[in-house]
């Protein structure tokens, strides 16, 4: 399978159309991860005190960092399926 060209030369077609459908399903999996983790925000904003550092601090770190690997991956030139 041919691979993406760098510069200012263009996929393939037969790319395009698979680099569409693997955008829009990133893009969905990142609206819901971005939605869980305001979720997530509400939620341990009622946690108790003594969580803050704990607890709390885990929740939130692990919530932001799914929707940051998606876009993290989207970034990369090149795919590791290509």
């Amino acid at each position: 399978m041919t691979s993406r060209l760098s510069g200012s030369r263009r996929w393939p077609e037969a790319e395009m159309g698979k680099c569409e459908v693997i955008f829009e399903r990133a893009l969905r999996a990142f609206e819901l991860a971005d939605e869980v983790a305001v979720l997530v925000y509400r939620v341990t904003a009622r946690f108790p005190r003594e969580e803050l550092y704990s607890l709390t601090s885990q929740m939130r770190r692990t919530t932001v960092s799914v929707p940051s690997n998606i876009v993290e991956c989207c970034a990369r030139d090149s795919h590791a399926d290509d």
